[in-house]
């Protein structure tokens, strides 16, 4: 079985349910935000403040086309599937793409706290402001996902069987 990527809007469990899945299959489990930080040696929030969404959006590009080679379960950011060079990189990699679908409810309440100011493209945004951008970015999802698991009220290592599950 291929080890599966992992798509969603910010909020969805990705993170967390990527952990889960990686222990559940025995296999390495990569963050590319982290992946992305430890490489550039800084936050993503300053260098995005630094270079711009067009600089970030390039070397996550470059950072996953050199992940989806590797043997890991993969938990990409929020927005990775919304850029046409990255979907076709995640189309073609022949590992299974599994869109972990949120309900806003749950999303607004994941994404509270601290964890708001911490992502650049939230700063200064109201709930309204959020589950606007998440309905823009679901066709993207959508489009790229090979199977959808709705994720509301589950644990992560439920929502990590089910994943197993479908991909088997």
């Amino acid at each position: 079985m291929q080890n599966p990527i992992l798509i969603g809007f910010m909020g969805s469990g990705k993170t967390t349910v990527g952990r889960a899945l990686s222990k559940a299959l025995n296999q390495p489990f990569k963050d590319l935000d982290q992946v992305i930080e430890a490489t550039l040696k800084q936050s993503i929030p300053s260098y995005f403040e630094a270079n711009g969404e067009a600089a970030f959006r390039q070397v996550e590009k470059e950072l996953l086309a050199q992940h989806l080679s590797t043997e890991n379960v993969l938990a990409t950011g929020g927005g990775t599937a919304c850029q046409i060079a990255n979907q076709e990189l995640l189309l073609k990699s022949q590992r299974p793409v599994v869109w972990l679908k949120a309900s806003d409810a749950t999303t607004i309440h994941n994404l509270s706290g601290e964890d708001w100011q911490k992502r650049p493209i939230l700063a200064d945004k109201s709930a309204q402001d959020v589950t606007n951008l998440k309905a823009s970015r679901e066709h993207f999802y959508r489009k790229t996902a090979d199977v959808i698991i709705q994720v509301d009220q589950k644990t992560p290592e439920a929502i990590a069987e089910e994943i197993i599950q479908r991909i088997s």
